[in-house]
């Protein structure tokens, strides 16, 4: 199975891009303007196929899509999706009764200290989601050399 697309939409809360991978020539060049995220793209595309998610949860950006090749689609997303009378009715009210906010009404800004989620959802070419799991993001714990002293006892 090959990655045959990326797509993003708002990323820093102002650029949608699509990449098509073209492997028949083996070669995409993707070029642009400084500052409009052809690394965070890559980035975010590579922790998406990984394990790491330090990147995902610190960029702003609304949706992630990679396509391919066997038409699935992978989107990632930090926002829950409500199913209506789907496949999903069990995972749907696990998310609900969280008391994460539907896509239609305002969200919040997270403190930098509270945990956040990252959903991922495999859709079929149709865009039928067949399944999908959400990774809740501890916040990072940093701790000051200042506070590192009041702690020990030596």
């Amino acid at each position: 199975m090959n990655l045959t697309e990326i797509v993003i939409n708002n990323l820093f809360g102002q650029y949608d891009h699509r990449v098509q991978l073209f492997s028949e020539e083996g070669i995409t060049i993707i070029y642009g303007l400084n500052g409009v995220g052809k690394t965070t793209l890559l980035r975010l595309t590579k922790e998406a196929l990984g394990s790491e998610v330090t990147e995902l949860n610190k960029t702003t950006f609304d949706r992630l899509e990679l396509g391919f090749d066997n038409g699935s689609i992978l989107e990632i997303t930090k926002h829950p999706k409500i199913f209506e009378g789907s496949i999903m009715d069990s995972r749907e009210k696990e998310i609900n009764n969280e008391g994460l906010q539907d896509n239609n009404k305002e969200l919040k800004v997270k403190d930098e200290n509270e945990e956040s989620k990252i959903f991922y959802y495999l859709k079929n070419s149709k865009g039928e989601i067949l399944e999908y799991y959400s990774r809740t993001l501890k916040p990072s714990r940093r701790i000051r050399a200042l506070d590192i002293d009041d702690k020990l006892h030596f």
